[in-house]
């Protein structure tokens, strides 16, 4: 596939790129943790969930912030004007997944039964991998637009 980037639209991508797979790793590890937990027969919630939890809530916040403000989004839009309705959308979906994690941290502070929690944390990592896919797609999408090209910009 013959892609046409910017120097700066590249860097750009290329960094989002990395910025995903990182949090898709650090989802995978709390999904590891646990089943690791489960495996070992534990019935509630150990500290070290909470806090990989609240690692994860900061890192989300600062990357959604990053896509937000003059990145990715920004971007995007700027390039191709018929993704503002998707851009609007993901930046609600950015703060709604934020509160949701916000509930997994207050309940996992209560140490509730570990299934309730894994079950809810699973519907969490399964709609935080759809926003960083559409992010990715969006921005990969625009970043590949040179001014005045005729190609249609939208998610797909």
């Amino acid at each position: 596939m013959n892609q046409t980037f910017t120097s700066d639209s590249r860097a750009f991508v290329v960094h989002l790129r990395d910025e995903h797979r990182r949090l898709n790793e650090a989802t995978h590890d709390l999904e590891s943790e646990l089943a690791a937990q489960a495996m070992h027969s534990a019935r509630k919630v150990n500290k070290n969930v909470t806090d990989s939890l609240r690692r994860l809530r900061n890192r989300l916040a600062q990357h959604f912030l990053e896509e937000e403000e003059g990145g990715c989004i920004e971007e995007a839009v700027a390039r191709c004007p018929t993704l503002s309705t998707e851009a609007f959308n993901l930046e609600h979906e950015h703060r709604d997944l934020l509160a949701e994690l916000d509930q997994l941290i207050a309940q996992s502070g209560e140490q509730p039964e570990l299934p309730q929690l894994a079950t809810r944390y699973q519907t969490f990592a399964t709609r935080l991998r759809a926003d960083l896919r559409l992010t990715k797609t969006s921005c990969w999408n625009a970043a590949q637009r040179v001014d005045g090209a005729s190609r249609e910009c939208r998610i797909a």
